[in-house]
């Protein structure tokens, strides 16, 4: 393959993939992680802490994204609500395509809320009316197009204005109503599905973030999560308390009009670079390098020193040899063990914490990952 393909198949991905930066948090344990999608195109990017494991299209513009379990299988996928008409469209599968199940359920405007309200292990999607504050939820999914038919139970809680979302906040595996009022930060919720006051009640964030909830730490319990337009950063804390975050990432190349997720995506963790053990030598000369990269049907790589700078926040800038190396295609299940040395056109001052950012182009997707240099 010329050099100039892999540059123009690089170009293309690569303008639509979002990497988060090197040195700003840890890859987050089993459990839960995050995703962001633009509203506008209907790109959705999944991330698996400091790596995007996949990127794909799936929705119009306007939908309202969010995830699930829709198939009991312990990975989420893709919902879309469209509110103009209450039409919901959900994938079994963390990929581009058309929805594989389809009904309506509420009225033009509701807002969707997924969740396992009855602690079977499987995922339905209910929904708020802002205009009367109230949840309506169902524990089975629709088919065919259709309507679902009348909600199980509903309920009254929160106050006009906040942002509904669900979580299972105590650990007995079922999912119940919280509200985030994006004015103040407020988060509250409730233990159980039923009309009541708050159970908990805490301050995270700053006006304007926007909330996600999810099992950060993989112990059962669902803890709050913001993505930051301000600062295009998502902030993870482990409890459901008042405080400082407990991991954050800021995510480069996004942008404030991002919607976040968030889900278990194991489904699509086989996909991208693995870089467990793998090595960077780096000097003035150059780098050489040793890394995995598996299920990636991987058309061409670079290497990228990033060296970073002393202030916040985080900055770095990359320093591009001007190259790239076409790669053997890597088919799903396979693992391919890739060795690279690049001389020249490197800074010739390497800092204690500088990196270097292997970028793999595949028909996958775009991946990023970061290696410490020795």
């Amino acid at each position: 393959m010329s050099r100039l393909l892999n540059l123009l198949i690089a170009a293309l991905i690569g303008a639509a993939m979002l990497i988060v930066a090197p040195g700003t948090g840890s890859a987050v344990p089993a459990g839960d992680t995050f995703g962001l999608v633009d509203p506008v195109t209907g790109i959705w990017h999944l991330y698996d802490g400091t790596q995007q494991l996949t990127q794909f299209y799936f929705g119009n513009p306007g939908d309202y994204p969010f995830m699930g379990d829709w198939d009991c299988n312990n990975v989420d996928t893709p919902g879309l609500y469209r509110q103009s008409d209450g039409y919901v469209y959900l994938r079994n599968s963390n990929s581009q395509g058309n929805a594989d199940i389809s009904f309506f359920f509420g009225n033009p405007g509701d807002v969707p809320i997924a969740g396992d309200f009855n602690a079977d292990g499987c995922d339905t999607v209910s929904i708020y009316r802002p205009s009367n504050q109230t949840f309506y939820v169902i524990n089975e999914l629709g088919t065919s197009d259709g309507g679902l038919g009348a909600a199980d139970y509903s309920y009254v809680f929160g106050n006009p204005g906040d942002k509904p979302f669900m979580g299972d906040f105590n650990g007995n595996g079922q999912d119940t109503p919280g509200l985030h009022r994006e004015s103040t930060g407020l988060v509250y919720y409730r233990n159980t599905n039923t009309q009541g006051n708050a159970d908990n009640q805490f301050i995270f964030g700053d006006p304007g973030d926007r909330f996600v909830a999810g099992d950060w730490t993989g112990d059962g319990i669902d803890t709050p999560g913001l993505f930051r337009p301000a600062n295009i950063t998502f902030f993870l804390r482990h409890e459901n308390s008042q405080g400082n975050a407990d991991e954050s990432f800021w995510i480069e190349w996004s942008s404030p009009s991002w919607l976040p997720v968030a889900g278990r995506f194991d489904q699509v963790q086989n996909y991208g670079l693995d870089v467990t053990g793998s090595v960077a030598t780096c000097s003035s000369s150059g780098i050489a390098m040793t890394f995995n990269i598996r299920n990636a049907d991987t058309v061409a790589i670079d290497l990228r020193q990033v060296a970073l700078f002393p202030f916040p926040p985080p900055s770095h800038a990359f320093f591009e040899p001007d190259d790239w190396w076409p790669l053997p295609r890597v088919y799903p299940g396979q693992t391919v063990s890739h060795s690279e040395v690049f001389a020249g056109g490197l800074l010739n001052d390497f800092r204690p914490g500088d990196e270097v950012e292997v970028f793999v182009a595949s028909s996958r997707g775009s991946y990023a990952a970061y290696i410490p240099c020795s």
